[in-house]
């Protein structure tokens, strides 16, 4: 899996969730959380290391955008749905 199949992937569960993707203001789609969002650049940066085993998805997600612990929660069950699915 590349990044640009990363971000695609995790794109298409948050909506399977339930959460709206939408353009931000500079034009990039960010996934909505409910009161915080996550935008492609940061799915970007999270690559690959998300994926490995064990890893602290709230400690990665709060180096490539603090401030957003509301998402930590859904981005953790995203990762194990794209673990589950074979990724």
């Amino acid at each position: 899996m590349n990044r640009e199949q990363f971000v695609c992937k995790v794109v298409e569960i948050a909506k399977g969730m339930g959460c709206s993707v939408k353009p931000n203001r500079d034009g990039l789609d960010q996934i909505n959380f409910g009161h915080k969002n996550l935008h492609v650049g940061h799915l970007e940066a999270m690559f690959p290391r998300v994926l490995e085993e064990g890893v602290n998805i709230g400690k990665v997600i709060y180096q490539v955008a603090p401030g957003r612990s509301c998402t930590h929660r859904p981005m953790k069950e995203i990762i194990k749905r794209m673990k589950a699915s074979g990724v």
